[in-house]
């Protein structure tokens, strides 16, 4: 059977990351800031609340804590804002240093925050007046954060990921790092000792980074078709990965033997269409941001009867006009799309 693909608009931004929470997906919209969406039932997503930014600046990354969202914004710093009423965000604190920022982490009582520039740590324990405390200079097209104790992991697109002692907040020390060569890496992913990172003509690479001073490579997985791996997501030993076009489920369960389960083609309505490397899975179901087209779903719960739930969601399609992918099972199609 074929995918069944359907498509969604709304907004003018572009897409960039996503975070669910409880029934609603906060979306990093580009230049329609942030973008809150009821998705209790997916077949009836719809937005319910909207934070504006600047003319001319792109939302980049949101995390959420508690009843605070936390937005970067490229040249307008990071916003707090107070999500308690989703249909009505304001802003609560907010911290300008002009910088390209990217990707954020909030943990405790600090906003690590990655940029174009550089890696900020800020002081968030009063939200109304953040403070930046530390700063590292040595991270130039900084993409990605991830935080774990006293130690940060920094992806830095066409560099390497850095891994950094934070200890002392107030000055990171580099301690160990994966060289990213000739290539560029726009998403990772840590579980346990492992770090997955896509990078470049690979869809995937692992790491142990069990030593973090000398991660040792066990594992990669090139990808099949052209395109590079940008965002990923891992779930029950399945690594979610997309890359413009396509959405790839590969097992990781063994991460010296990694296997593609399925591949899956986005259907592309103009060459400005392509899939951003937001991504995350939310009950059997999984959300993606995409260019210009705001939040995609696909229905990864096998149904009973394949027909009638085809035909069931092109109704309700019909009413909503969700994008949607329907299929069954991964493990049940084969490289043509078809069941076995």
């Amino acid at each position: 059977m074929d995918h069944q693909q359907y498509i969604c608009r709304y907004g003018g931004g572009i897409a960039w990351d996503l975070e669910i929470v409880d029934d609603l997906a906060y979306i990093a919209d580009g230049s329609d800031g942030l973008e809150i969406i009821n998705i209790s039932n997916p077949s009836r997503a719809s937005i319910i609340g909207n934070f504006q930014i600047q003319s001319g600046s792109q939302a980049k990354d949101v995390q959420i804590v508690n009843s605070l969202a936390y937005l970067t914004v490229i040249h307008e710093g990071v916003y707090i804002i107070d999500i308690s009423d989703p249909t009505l965000p304001r802003e609560v604190g907010h911290i300008d240093d002009c910088l390209s920022h990217q990707g954020i982490l909030v943990m405790d009582n600090f906003a690590y925050v990655i940029a174009d520039e550089g890696f900020t740590i800020i002081d968030i324990s009063d939200p109304t007046t953040p403070i930046k405390v530390g700063f590292f200079n040595d991270t130039q097209d900084g993409r990605k954060v991830i935080v774990e104790g006293e130690i940060a992991y920094i992806l830095c697109i066409t560099r390497a990921i850095k891994i950094l002692d934070i200890g002392n907040k107030s000055n990171p020390v580099e301690i160990g790092r994966i060289p990213i060569n000739l290539t560029i890496a726009l998403d990772m992913v840590k579980k346990n000792n492992l770090l997955y990172f896509t990078d470049g003509p690979h869809l995937l690479q692992i790491y142990d980074v069990s030593n973090m001073t000398t991660p040792i490579f066990l594992n990669d997985i090139e990808i099949v078709r052209r395109g590079r791996g940008k965002g990923i997501f891992i779930e029950s030993n399945r690594a979610y990965i997309t890359t413009g076009e396509w959405v790839y489920i590969v097992n990781v369960s063994n991460p010296l033997d990694l296997t593609l389960i399925e591949s899956i083609e986005g259907k592309v309505l103009s060459r400005y269409a392509f899939y951003t490397g937001g991504i995350q899975y939310y009950q059997d179901k999984l959300y993606l941001t995409k260019s210009l087209k705001g939040l995609e779903i696909m229905d990864l719960d096998p149904p009973i009867d394949c027909y009638s739930k085809v035909l069931s969601w092109i109704v309700i399609i019909a009413l909503c006009g969700i994008d949607l992918y329907i299929f069954t099972n991964p493990l049940k199609f084969n490289k043509s799309g078809t069941a076995e």
